[in-house]
């Protein structure tokens, strides 16, 4: 007879059933293949290392989004990562999904991933069309990151306009693996004949590029107004250019002849004239003799008194000192009397830079004019 019956056990309560965590999946190229790149880790590790395989499920998506199964993969543990190749034949727009396998019991199934359309498929760029009236040879580069690949196309789509609707209507569509082509009117195109670029891989296709003009007429023809409308603008440019520095070297030099005549009219006093810068004779008084016999001079005179302080000589000494004054340039008593005539008048145009400088000079001169009409020499 037996005992009393024991309390339910559970045998797989601590099994983790939660899908692999940390799914990543990395385009690469390898060997000019696309290869996806797929990783994970282990939800589930024994205490003897060991642990359930994990199951990948590959899906191509229809259109109305209904998952069909491709094909299932058993990775057994502990390998964590696993490389699927566009060359293997799988569509673009492949899915996959993972769960841990336990046999007759399956664990969580995780989310939908992308395997390869995750990628941007760009259209062709660097394109270059080298054409004449006649023949055309375009030539053109991929521009995804990872770079070209197996199964990297191009589609080439040639249109023409259509004068009654001004439509573009779609004359050919021709795919090529390479990335350059020779289209010739001879095969039936048009001159008119426009083309379009777009990447495809499979039955994903990227945008198409802008539309450029085939032949030589129409690819020329933006050009050659280009150039015109630059050569134009670039011609008025350098005329209003010429014209502006005219302008402002004709301002420049009529400013510098204002002020070199002020300058002139302002700083050149002339000729010293007896007509015009001497007292008349009649009015001329000679100087008192003082005490001490020196010359005295009345403080009303023209100058000003701290002139006459350095010209009126005292105790019998030459009325003019030793580098007492000097005139202009002329520093020796010589060349200093060289420039008087015998009536006391100064020969030459005397410039000065300072108009109170000049000021004081004509004061000095009519001195000495007074002293030469009193007593017939500048000496004592």
């Amino acid at each position: 007879r037996g005992g009393p019956e024991s309390e339910p056990i559970d045998l797989f309560s601590d099994v983790n059933f939660d899908p692999p965590g940390d799914i990543s999946v990395t385009p690469e190229i390898i060997d000019e293949a696309l290869v996806a790149v797929i990783s994970w880790n282990h939800p589930n590790e024994f205490e003897d290392k060991t642990g359930p395989p994990v199951k990948i499920k590959l899906w191509d998506e229809a259109d109305d989004g209904e998952m069909k199964l491709i094909e299932e993969k058993i990775i057994p543990h502990p390998q964590n990562q696993v490389r699927i190749s566009l060359d293997e034949g799988y569509p673009w727009q492949t899915r996959l999904s993972m769960q841990s396998d336990f046999g007759s019991i399956q664990g969580i199934q995780s989310t939908y991933f992308d395997l390869f359309n995750h990628i941007e498929l760009s259209p062709p760029t660097n394109i270059t069309i080298i054409a004449n009236e006649s023949s055309s040879s375009v030539e053109w580069l991929h521009s995804l990151e990872l770079g070209q690949f197996h199964g990297l196309g191009t589609i080439l789509n040639i249109w023409v306009l259509d004068p009654s609707s001004s439509n573009l209507t779609l004359l050919n569509q021709t795919l090529l693996p390479d990335t350059n082509a020779v289209f010739s009117v001879v095969s039936g195109l048009p001159h008119h004949a426009g083309i379009t670029l777009q990447s495809y891989v499979g039955t994903c296709q990227s945008n198409h590029t802008d539309l450029m003009a085939l032949f030589a007429p129409l690819a020329l023809k933006q050009t050659q107004l280009n150039r015109i409308l630059l050569i134009v603008g670039l011609t008025c440019l350098l005329i209003l250019y010429i014209l502006v520095t005219a302008y402002c070297l004709r301002m420049v030099k009529r400013k510098g002849n204002y002020q070199l005549k002020e300058k002139k009219e302002k700083r050149t006093p002339g000729k010293f004239s007896e007509s015009n810068h001497l007292l008349p004779a009649a009015t001329v008084k000679p100087p008192q003799l003082s005490e001490s016999g020196s010359y005295a001079t009345e403080q009303e005179s023209l100058v000003s008194e701290s002139s006459l302080t350095n010209l009126i000589p005292t105790n019998k000494q030459p009325y003019l000192g030793v580098s007492m004054i000097t005139l202009g340039n002329f520093n020796d008593d010589d060349d200093f009397m060289g420039n008087f005539d015998e009536d006391g008048s100064f020969i030459g145009d005397y410039l000065e830079q300072d108009e109170q400088e000049a000021q004081a000079i004509q004061n000095k001169l009519l001195v000495f004019q007074r002293m030469y009409r009193a007593n017939g020499t500048l000496y004592t």
